[in-house]
């Protein structure tokens, strides 16, 4: 016969803001089950803080309860969450991560944390975010893949050591082209390290170039080696993803040394609309991306980051970026999320479009010209 385990609740001070609560909780995991439950209006005074500025408490919200038997379980379910959260954004928004620690709702009972304990663990600041359903839906799903876990808290540090906001990003913003290199010892480590635990990721999950020094991934020439990429486009398949599928590349770096170490990259893919001056962006099949996130790994970030001749100089936020963005594309796919996020996403730019459109016609009845009104940058695609 078997007992059920007693599960206690526990706070961690996140919140959800969404208008719709998509997917519907309870979200179980093996040893844990997230929540969320409507909270009253609190005091607009709390240091409450959402993308690392402090806000106005909204409502309404949902507050984030952990049901675990013990503490050490809820805190493994905040930190697999908070990860979730980051690969989501595509960035990290919270950046004092410690701020953030699971403590029992009722200390007296649990007994795992005294009470004075708890009080402290619960004041500080919050954290009110999108997304927070479906951060706890994939949370779910990752805690019942060992390799994905690891994987999980391997892209969370690697958002930690060195992550750029979409908005810098922007091919339509003036510093579209500024690959913000850094002479600063701290960054260019930061970056290195970062472009380590993406590529440790990818390896994580079974999902890194099978190559070798008998059989290499590519020849002299930069043209894929057969007999790797077949074994490559095979893992790829297992893991439910297509080959050929293209992910977003920035190139917006002029041709330099590194440039030596991504064969056939300039010549390679579908340049994207937005591509002007300097701005050359590309979509690559992934098979291709991960293997120049390989390079970037193995040629650059691995090695001797003091040496003489040092390609790390050269890395940009675009580089980290792009080997991010390889290394959360595969983990959601890994874990079967990717298709559910898209549809998400493209409701949300649809949506942006039609308030975009609103906002145009309003314009055009008070007889002002949408591009007059506005940044004329601004009416080109926008990147995705």
């Amino acid at each position: 016969m078997s007992t059920q385990v007693k599960r206690n609740r526990y706070l961690c001070k996140l919140y959800d803001i969404e208008p719709v609560c998509f997917p519907a909780p309870p979200y179980k995991a093996v040893s844990w089950t997230a929540a969320l439950r409507g909270c009253p209006n609190e005091p607009l005074t709390r240091n409450t803080r959402s993308s690392g500025l402090t806000v106005l408490h909204p409502d309404p919200c949902r507050e984030l309860v952990i049901h675990a038997s013990n503490i050490e379980h809820a805190q493994s379910a905040l930190d697999t969450i908070m990860g979730c959260l980051l690969a989501l954004a595509g960035y990290d928004f919270v950046g004092a991560m410690d701020d953030f620690q699971a403590y029992p709702l009722n200390p007296q009972t649990t007994r795992e944390m005294h009470p004075d304990e708890a009080l402290m663990a619960s004041l500080g600041p919050r954290l009110y975010v999108r997304n927070m359903p479906f951060a706890c839906f994939m949370a779910a799903r990752v805690s019942r893949l060992k390799r994905a876990q690891f994987a999980l808290e391997k892209l969370k540090r690697s958002y930690m050591a060195f992550s750029t906001h979409h908005e810098d990003r922007d091919p339509r913003r003036p510093h579209a082209a500024n690959t913000q290199r850094s002479s600063l010892i701290a960054t260019q480590t930061a970056k290195a390290q970062a472009i380590q635990l993406a590529y440790s990721c990818i390896e994580e999950l079974g999902l890194h170039v099978p190559a070798s020094k008998e059989c290499p991934s590519r020849a002299e020439d930069g043209t894929w080696n057969q007999v790797t990429l077949a074994k490559f486009e095979r893992s790829l398949r297992n893991a439910g993803i297509d080959p050929q599928e293209r992910i977003l590349w920035d190139i917006r770096a002029p041709r330099n040394r590194l440039s030596r170490y991504m064969p056939k990259l300039q010549q390679t893919g579908i340049e994207a609309p937005w591509v002007r001056g300097a701005v050359r962006d590309k979509e690559i099949p992934i098979a291709d991306a991960v293997d120049y996130v390989s390079r970037l790994r193995s040629q650059v970030a691995a090695h001797v980051l003091g040496r003489k001749n040092r390609l790390v100089s050269l890395l940009t936020l675009h580089d980290v970026a792009n080997a991010q963005d390889v290394a959360r594309r595969l983990l959601m796919a890994r874990v079967g999320v990717w298709e559910d996020w898209w549809l998400i996403v493209k409701k949300e730019w649809a949506r942006l479009r039609e308030e975009a459109d609103r906002a145009d016609s309003s314009r055009e009845g008070e007889g002002v010209s949408p591009r007059q009104s506005r940044d004329p940058r601004a009416t080109q695609t926008r990147k995705h």
